[in-house]
C-alpha cells in the first residue's frame, strides 16, 4: 500500500508516510444463532495478549460466495473455510466484523453439525467486538473440516471494508481490507500467516461488470442478475483479496507477459493510457530484478473515485485513487506519482504478496522494500526521473521524527489491529527503505539482489520474516546483516556520527557514534544511550586538485572506528557520510563543516542534499548557530539541480517556523525573494515547448515557495491572471501551475469560497476537482475556511480529498491554526466520514505549532477525542513534541536569528 502522497511532498512538502487506513464505524456484531442441543465443558481458548488468533486451527481454502447490489445498503453471503484441526476441539475462533451471522454449520465428513456463534472482543480492543466464536453441538476430530458459515453486512460509509461509491450518479462497489478489514466482509482468519486459495463468485445486477484478483471463469444469467465465478486464486492473506463492480469501463491493455487491464468508472478509461504503458514497462523490469516472473494471471489495473490509501497492491487486481492513475494530460508532477506509485504497488506483487511477512510487525518488509524498489524501478525504466534522490530527501524527514522521544522502532510489537494501523507511518516506509538502501550500499548490488532472489524463490507463496531475509543476504555476501540491520529496526533512533580529521601522521578519520538528539529533547537518563553497527562510507579527494574523489568504508561496532584514509596528505575537506547512503547524522568542527560546505556546491547531488539536510539537524541539535544555515541557503541558491532547490525549500519553511519572529516577517520575505525570485521570474509562468519534466517540476517548486512565502508583485500578478483564464477554461493552464495560480487568488482573496464550491460541485474531470479543494484549503478567511471544511461533512468534499484540503490549509500559521480548531469541534462527525489517515494528518498539524499558547489550547482541545479517532494518539504526541521543540528552538535562537535576517539588508 502506498500513501496517499509522497511523504517528500505531503511531509516536506507535508508521507504517506503519514497514515493510510479508515476510521471503521463501531458497529456490534449481531448473531442469530440456531437452536443447539445442550453440551458441557465447552473449552473456548481466550483472547491472545499478542492478538493473534489461538494455534491449532489452520485454514487451508475459501469457497465464498457474495450477493451484492451498488445500490443497496447491504449485502449477504456464504463462506466455506476448510480447516485443519491439530486436536479435537469443540470451539473455533476467527474473525468477524459488523457482520450478521445468520447460520453456522461445521461439514465433517458426511455429517454436517450445527454451531452457535458468538462474539468477543481481541486483547486489547476496547470498542469493536471482531473475534467470531462458533461453538459446534458435538466435539471436532483432529484433521480437515469444512467450517460453513452464512452472513449478512452493510456496504460502508469510511472506505474500508466493502464500500459504495457514487460517482456520475451511478454506485460502485470497491474493497480496500489492509490490514485488518476482511473480517468486515466475510468470516475470515484475517492474519496475514493463514495465506491460502480462494474460490471467489459474486451475484450482481446485469447490468454491472464484475473484478476479482482473478480471470472469470463464467457470468451465469439468472434473471435480472449475473453470477460471475473466478479461477481459484493463488495462496493469497485475506488483506489481498479484492472485489471492483459497477458500471466499469475497461480498457485492454498488452497481453504479455499476462493481460494488462485499465479499469475505470464509466467514461474515464481513455485517461489512464500512459499508467497502462508504465505497467507494462514495469513488470519485465521487475521480473529481471527479483528473477521470478511476475506471479499471477492477469494484473488489473483499477481506478477508484473515492479511496482511502493512494493505492493498495491486491494481487492481480491493484487499486489506485483516481488522480494516481487517470494522468494522460496531466502536471508533469501527476505523472512522476503515477510512475512512482505504479513501481510501488507492482514490486509488492513480489514483496508482500508472492512472499507475505507472517505477521503486522515486519510490515516494513511490505512497505520498506516497496518505497526503496519504487525508486530503483523508476530510474531504470526511465534514469531521467532521478527517484532515488526523492529517497535521500526523505530521510532527512524522517530522521527528525525519529529523533523524537515518542517514536517508535521499525519492528515495533503490534498485539492488536489499532497497533497494526499506526504502522503505517514514515517510520515504516521512509525509515524502512532508508536501511534498505543503506544495506544495499554496504553490501553491494550483486550479493543484495542475489540475496533478495534467493529468498523470495524460498518463500514463494508462502510467509517469511525479517530474520529469513537477513539469513539469505547474509550467505551471498559473507556479512551478518541481522547483527547491523537489528540496531536499526529494533531501537528507534537516529545515531550521530562525528568525525575528525587525523593528519599527524598517515591521513586518517577518526569515527564517533552517539545517540542523535535535538537540543531540549526529554531525555530518560536511567536508561543506557543506543548505540549502533554502523556501516559508514567517507569520500575525500586524494590530493588538492582530484577530480574524483576516494571512498573508505567500514563498520562502527563499538563507540568509535578509525579508518585509513588514500590520501597524499591531509585532504582539503572530509564527507562523512558518501552519497547520503548512511542512515546517521553528522558533525564536523567548525572549520572542517565550513570546508566541505563550500566544495559541496561542486560535488554531487546527493552530497549537497545530505549537507544542507544535516545543517537543519545540527542547528535543532545546537552544535551550529543559524547564521551558518541562513547563509548557506544563499549560498546554494544557484544549484543547478531541482533537488536540491527543493531542499532549499524545506530549510527556508524550517527556518520560517522555527526561527523568525513577527518583528522579522519582512527581512525573511526578503530572504525568500532572494533565494527564488530570480530563478522564477527566469522560467517564467508559461511552459516552453522545449520544457523537459525537470525544468516543470522546477517551476512548480519555485513558484509554490512563493505562494508560501512571498507576497511579491510579480508572483501575485502572474497567478491572478491564470486564475482568472482557468476559472473561463481549465484547459488554458499549464496543469504544472494551474493549482498554484487559483490556490494564490484563493489566498487574495479574488476567489472566494461561494465560487470554488460552485465549481466543485459541478467538476466531472479528475485533477480540476483536486485543483478546486487545494483552493479551498488556501482561503485565508476562517469563516470561508470553515465552510471549507465543512463540505467535507457534507460530502461535497469526498473523503478521500481530506488530505489535499489539510495540505494546503497546514502551509500558513493562520490557516493552521483555524483548521485545527475545526477539526477539534468535529471529530465525531469527521471519524465517520474521513479515512482514519485524513483525520490524523489534520491533527498532526500541531506539529507546526509553533507557540505555546496555541499549543496548550489546541491540546486541551484535542488530547480528550483521540479515542474517536483509532492509532492517531502516537501520532498526536510526536505532533505535539515536535511543536514543544520548535518552541523552545524559537527561544533559544529565535531573537538570534530574527536580527541577523534584520541586519543582512542584502543576501549575496
Amino acid at each position: 500500500m502506498r500513501q496517499p502522497h509522497p511523504p517528500v511532498r505531503a511531509a516536506l512538502i507535508a508521507l504517506g508516510m503519514t497514515l493510510v487506513l479508515a476510521c471503521a464505524p463501531n458497529t456490534d456484531l449481531t448473531v442469530a444463532p440456531p437452536p443447539q442441543p445442550t453440551q458441557s465443558a465447552v473449552v473456548i481458548p481466550p483472547p491472545r495478549e499478542d492478538g493473534r488468533l489461538p494455534p491449532g486451527v489452520q485454514p487451508t481454502r475459501y469457497r465464498l460466495a457474495l450477493d451484492i447490489d451498488p445500490g443497496s445498503d447491504g449485502f449477504t453471503g456464504e463462506v466455506g473455510i476448510t480447516i485443519d484441526l491439530d486436536a479435537p476441539t469443540s470451539a473455533i475462533v476467527l474473525h468477524a466484523a459488523e457482520l450478521s451471522i445468520t447460520r453456522a454449520d461445521v461439514v465433517v465428513g458426511d455429517s454436517v453439525l450445527t454451531a452457535e456463534t458468538s462474539k468477543r472482543r481481541a486483547s486489547g480492543a476496547t470498542t469493536n467486538e471482531e473475534e467470531l466464536v462458533v461453538v459446534t453441538s458435538a466435539e471436532l476430530p483432529a484433521g480437515s473440516v469444512e467450517l460453513r458459515l452464512s452472513f449478512a453486512g452493510t456496504l460502508s460509509e469510511a472506505l474500508v471494508g466493502m464500500y459504495r461509491v457514487k460517482d456520475g450518479g451511478e454506485d460502485y462497489v470497491f474493497t480496500q481490507l489492509e490490514p485488518s478489514d476482511a473480517r468486515r466482509v466475510f468470516p475470515c482468519f484475517d492474519d496475514p500467516i493463514f495465506k491460502v486459495p480462494f474460490d471467489v463468485s459474486v451475484t450482481a445486477p446485469a447490468d454491472d461488470r464484475v473484478f476479482a484478483n482473478t480471470p472469470e471463469l463464467s457470468a451465469e444469467p439468472d434473471g435480472e442478475r449475473i453470477t460471475h465465478t473466478f479461477a481459484t486464486t493463488k495462496p493469497l492473506p485475506t488483506y489481498l483479496v479484492a472485489l471492483a463492480m459497477g458500471p466499469l469501463d475497461v480498457l485492454e491493455g498488452p497481453q504479455t507477459p499476462v493481460p494488462l487491464r485499465l479499469i475505470t468508472a464509466r467514461g474515464k478509461s481513455q485517461s489512464g493510457k500512459l499508467a497502462l504503458a508504465t505497467a507494462a514497462a514495469q513488470l519485465p523490469l521487475l521480473g529481471n530484478w527479483f528473477g521470478h516472473p511476475y506471479p499471477y494471471a492477469k494484473l488489473d489495473l483499477v481506478a477508484v473515485p473515492n479511496f482511502g490509501p493512494g493505492a493498495m497492491e491486491n494481487a492481480g487486481l491493484v487499486t489506485f485513487r483516481e488522480e494516481l492513475l487517470l494522468v494522460d494530460g496531466g502536471s508533469a508532477m501527476s505523472r512522476r506519482d503515477m510512475v512512482m506509485t505504479m513501481a510501488h504497488e507492482l514490486s509488492h506483487q513480489w514483496f508482500g504478496n508472492l512472499v507475505t511477512m507472517k505477521w503486522w510487525d515486519d510490515l516494513w518488509l511490505n512497505e520498506g522494500f516497496a518505497s526503496y524498489l519504487e525508486t530503483v524501478i523508476a530510474d531504470e525504466q526511465e534514469p531521467a526521473t532521478r527517484a532515488e534522490l526523492d529517497l535521500l530527501s526523505l530521510s532527512g524527514w524522517v530522521m527528525d521524527l525519529d529523533a523524537l522521544q515518542s517514536s517508535r522502532r521499525v519492528r515495533q510489537p503490534v498485539s492488536n489491529t489499532y497497533q497494526a494501523w499506526q504502522a503505517f507511518d514514515g517510520i515504516t516506509y521512509v525509515k524502512g527503505a532508508s536501511v534498505i538502501r543503506m544495506l544495499h550500499d554496504w553490501l553491494g548490488d550483486e550479493p543484495f539482489r542475489h540475496g533478495i532472489r534467493n529468498y523470495v524463490e524460498r518463500h514463494a507463496f508462502g510467509n517469511a520474516s525479517a530474520a529469513d531475509v537477513f539469513a539469505s543476504l547474509s550467505a551471498t555476501s559473507g556479512h551478518d546483516v541481522a547483527k547491523v540491520a537489528s540496531t536499526f529496526l529494533d531501537q528507534p533512533g537516529v545515531p550521530l556520527v562525528t568525525a575528525r580529521l587525523a593528519c599527524e601522521g598517515a591521513p586518517a578519520v577518526e569515527l564517533t557514534q552517539a545517540p542523535y538528539q535535538r537540543e531540549g529533547s526529554r531525555r530518560d537518563d536511567t536508561v543506557a544511550p543506543s548505540r549502533w553497527n554502523i556501516p559508514v562510507c567517507v569520500a575525500y579527494p586524494t590530493t588538492p586538485k582530484a577530480d574524483v574523489l576516494a571512498r573508505t568504508c567500514g563498520l562502527i561496532e563499538g563507540q568509535s572506528l578509525r579508518l585509513e584514509l588514500a590520501a597524499k596528505g591531509c585532504p582539503s575537506f572530509l564527507i562523512p557520510n558518501a552519497g547520503h547512503a548512511g542512515y546517521y547524522r553528522y558533525a564536523l568542527d567548525e572549520r572542517a563543516l565550513g570546508e566541505l560546505l563550500t566544495a559541496a556546491r561542486g560535488l554531487d547531488t546527493a552530497t549537497k542534499i545530505g549537507a544542507l539536510s544535516n545543517l537543519w539537524a545540527l542547528v535543532e541539535a545546537g552544535q551550529i548557530s543559524p547564521s551558518l544555515l541562513i547563509d548557506s541557503v544563499v549560498a546554494f541558491r544557484a544549484d543547478p539541480d531541482r533537488e536540491v532547490v527543493e531542499e532549499l525549500i524545506k530549510l527556508l519553511s524550517h527556518i520560517e517556523d522555527a526561527l523568525v519572529e513577527p518583528s522579522a516577517a519582512s527581512a525573511f520575505e526578503r530572504l525568500v525573494e532572494a533565494v527564488i525570485l530570480p530563478r522564477a521570474k527566469r522560467l517564467g509562468w508559461e511552459a516552453r515547448p522545449d520544457d523537459d519534466s525537470e525544468r516543470r517540476l522546477l517551476r512548480r517548486a519555485l513558484l509554490g515557495s512563493l505562494l508560501a512565502h512571498s507576497r511579491d508583485p510579480w508572483f501575485i500578478k502572474g497567478a491572478e491572471k491564470r486564475a482568472a483564464a482557468w476559472l473561463t477554461d481549465p484547459k488554458s493552464v499549464d496543469p504544472d501551475i494551474a493549482a498554484l495560480a487559483l490556490r494564490a487568488s484563493a489566498r487574495l482573496g479574488t476567489v472566494r469560497f461561494a465560487d470554488l464550491e460552485r465549481r466543485l460541485e459541478a467538476a466531472k474531470d479528475v485533477s480540476e476537482r483536486v485543483v478546486l479543494v487545494q483552493a479551498l484549503g488556501s482561503l485565508r478567511d476562517p469563516a470561508e475556511l470553515t465552510k471549507s471544511f465543512d463540505l467535507l461533512l457534507t460530502g461535497t468534499i469526498r473523503a478521500q480529498d481530506a488530505v489535499y484540503l489539510s495540505r494546503t490549509a497546514s502551509e500558513w500559521a493562520d490557516s493552521r491554526k483555524a483548521m485545527i480548531t475545526w477539526v477539534s469541534q468535529n471529530l465525531d462527525g469527521l471519524a465517520a466520514k474521513v479515512p482514519g489517515f485524513g483525520v490524523s494528518r489534520m491533527v498532526t498539524a500541531v506539529r507546526r505549532l509553533c507557540d505555546q499558547p496555541s499549543l496548550e489550547r489546541v491540546t486541551r482541545a484535542v488530547e480528550p477525542q483521540l479515542g474517536k479517532v483509532p492509532a492517531s494518539e502516537r501520532h498526536f504526541r510526536q505532533a505535539v513534541e515536535n511543536a514543544e521543540l520548535c518552541i523552545a528552538l524559537r527561544k533559544r535562537q529565535g531573537a538570534a536569528a530574527s536580527d541577523y535576517l534584520r541586519k543582512k539588508r542584502q543576501f549575496r
